[in-house]
């Protein structure tokens, strides 16, 4: 059967990215209209966030932005963590949101300059509430409260905490805000 006018225009008009160079054509005309230089980006970063800079100063660093490199290791450099702005003890992080900021703590200063560059802290700031969300669900479902579940439905402790927070679906599924979800698991308070 073939598809309708209607239905190839609605097919485009569900893309919500634009495509952006990595490398500034500009600086690198020779790799400009390669298909490997071009990355899917939101409209505010392409349009307002853009930098006619190169990313990083050497081949080395350059590697270290892609997952496809053996230097690329993003996930063991840099932890998403929340902080505190004030030294109350919230009893509702999301309540007191304002309270409470998302900084990126990088261990390789190639991965700050990208964090830096990409305004990360600024942009992950904007939905913090994903973060505060999660905080709250830790501190209302502690171990102790996980157990007792476990043990009244009879499943065990980890497939509740799962059940709880989808740390292990938000990564198999490669979901908005992964490594902030589990960042923030893993992150002590």
């Amino acid at each position: 059967m073939a598809k309708k006018k209607s239905d190839h225009i609605h097919l485009f008009s569900q893309n919500h990215f634009d495509l952006d160079h990595v490398l500034d054509k500009g600086k690198c005309p020779i790799i400009s209209l390669s298909l490997m230089n071009f990355v899917p980006s939101c409209q505010i970063c392409n349009q307002r966030l853009k930098h006619t800079s190169l990313l990083g100063h050497d081949i080395k660093s350059w590697c270290k932005l892609s997952p496809t490199s053996l230097l690329y290791n993003f996930d063991q450099n840099v932890k998403i963590r929340v902080i505190p702005i004030s030294h109350i003890s919230p009893i509702s992080y999301m309540k007191n949101s304002d309270n409470f900021r998302i900084i990126f703590d990088c261990q390789d200063i190639d991965y700050q300059h990208f964090v830096n560059i990409f305004k990360l802290e600024d942009r992950y700031n904007y939905h913090k509430i994903e973060a505060l969300r999660i905080l709250d669900l830790r501190q209302r479902y502690r171990p102790k409260a996980i157990l007792s579940i476990s043990k009244i439905l009879h499943r065990s402790t980890l497939q509740i905490s799962e059940d709880l927070f989808g740390a292990k679906f938000s990564k198999a599924h490669h979901r908005c805000f992964d490594k902030l979800k589990r960042d923030i698991l893993h992150q002590n308070y």
